[in-house]
């Protein structure tokens, strides 16, 4: 399946790697649920406003919590990409982190639907 080659390929780009993975929803919830997610070194999951303090045994943040972790990119499952990427962004702005950090989508919108149906 595409989900599991998409993580594979996350997991060899970035091994060694320390990840946050932005938004959570149902499609994160269906892929932890479903998937193998151990070769990727998720330090923290990382949401707007989160009612939790964990997530499938990782650490639940707040965006505004981002400069506390060590962590080399962020993996973003949101519908909306590019606000998230802004938000991130905002969340990073004047520290020396921003210019190291990889932010990328997890998966394309594509592949979220037809897990999601």
């Amino acid at each position: 399946m595409k989900i599991r080659k998409r993580i594979e390929y996350l997991a060899k780009k970035y091994s060694g790697k320390k990840i946050i993975i932005f938004g959570v929803n149902d499609f994160l919830t269906k892929i932890f649920s479903n998937y193998d997610l151990s070769s990727l070194n998720i330090v923290a999951i990382c949401d707007y406003s989160p009612d939790k303090k964990s997530f499938f045994g990782h650490d639940l943040i707040s965006i505004n919590g981002l400069n506390e972790f060590n962590f080399d990119a962020i993996f973003v499952i949101s519908k909306d990409f590019y606000r998230a990427f802004d938000l991130i962004e905002k969340a990073l702005l004047g520290t020396a982190k921003r210019n190291q950090i990889k932010i990328e989508p997890f998966i394309r919108k594509k592949v979220e639907n037809q897990l999601l149906t």
